[in-house]
């Protein structure tokens, strides 16, 4: 009984813990999304740094994945 408890209680945590994950891996495809917009629009790296809370070599990344800088 006590072991079918564990498993159940490890299914839970492994479960909340995919979902944390997948939720932070959304959050972080938005900013690059809305960088990649910025950019786009030609928004200065500071400014988009500030409000995308990207730092200024992630946003460079993306803009070369991109081939806008």
């Amino acid at each position: 009984m006590r072991f079918e408890v564990e498993k159940i209680r490890c299914r839970k945590e492994g479960f909340a813990a995919g979902r944390a994950k997948a939720i932070a891996e959304g959050k972080a495809e938005v900013k690059a999304e809305v960088a990649l917009g910025m950019l786009e629009d030609n928004w200065s790296l500071e400014l988009i740094s500030k409000y995308t809370k990207l730092t200024v070599e992630q946003i460079i990344e993306i803009g070369r994945t991109h081939r806008l800088i």
